[in-house]
């Protein structure tokens, strides 16, 4: 009997029976034997009360003997079924969950740190349109107060070269006026040229008035054209058109083209 039970227990553990049949027959090739079949069950407590004590046959016993040893095998077999598949399974498993839940966790921190990437980009994106938008406003406000420096300079150099030209057209007025009321006819007519235009005095056709009919009294030729024009105009005077006709004839006499143009109209 103890070969049989080294026998069940000599067989290896990826050898795995189901049935009681397959474990039969294994021991059968493993030179022991077909053992006999398993009988029925024992009686319980209650019944072997009642009945009478007998005592076991050598073919009972032989066959508990065999009902033992199965039992150890099949034991035996489970427990190398559970060590051998269902622990390797089940540890399979909780690895399949673990690299799950790994691979879970390595996604999340990964779409967190593109989430911080894409804040931190934004962010820097931000910035540098602030920055952008800060030096361009910058520049414009530069190149305000550069053309309004420029605006400036040209405006304070106009008033500049107008108090110049001013001057220069005071003291030159001031010369004409002291050569004029000294009776030279030129300066008579520079000065009335002056008024009538407003070069660099106001302009007054009254005194540009007066200083042609003083230098055309003289004989100035130009100072005759220019007095014929103001009377015919009324310019600085009443228009009288005989006077006109008078200083026309006058400066024609000298030469002048011009008044001899007027006179064919007349």
């Amino acid at each position: 009997m103890t070969g049989v039970v080294d026998k069940c227990l000599s067989i290896k553990p990826e050898d795995r029976y189901q049935t009681v049949a397959e474990l039969q027959a294994a021991l059968a090739a493993a030179g022991e034997g077909a053992p006999p079949p398993i009988q029925a069950a024992a009686p319980t407590a209650s019944q072997t009360s009642s009945a009478p004590t007998r005592q076991p046959t050598p073919r009972k016993t032989k066959a508990m003997v065999w009902a033992t040893a199965l039992a150890a095998v099949m034991a035996v077999a489970g427990v190398t079924w559970f060590t051998g598949v269902y622990i390797p399974a089940q540890e399979a498993a909780q690895e399949q969950t673990r690299l799950a839940e790994s691979r879970r966790q390595e996604a999340s921190r990964l779409e967190e740190r593109q989430r911080q990437e894409e804040s931190r980009r934004r962010a820097e994106e931000e910035a540098r349109r602030k920055a952008e938008a800060e030096r361009l406003a910058w520049e414009k406000r530069q190149a305000e107060l550069a053309e309004q420096r420029r605006l400036a300079e040209e405006q304070a150099a106009r008033a500049q070269a107008e108090n110049k030209r001013r001057e220069e057209a005071r003291r030159k007025t001031e010369q004409l006026t002291r050569a004029a009321e000294q009776g030279d006819a030129a300066a008579q007519f520079d000065l009335a040229e002056m008024y009538r235009k407003g070069d660099g005095v106001d302009k007054d056709h009254a005194r540009a008035f007066h200083w042609h009919r003083k230098a055309a009294e003289q004989g100035h030729g130009v100072a005759q054209y220019r007095l014929a024009e103001m009377y015919r105009r009324g310019h600085g005077t009443k228009k009288d058109y005989g006077e006109a006709l008078k200083w026309y004839r006058k400066a024609a006499s000298q030469g002048f083209k011009e008044a001899k143009k007027v006179l064919k109209r007349f």
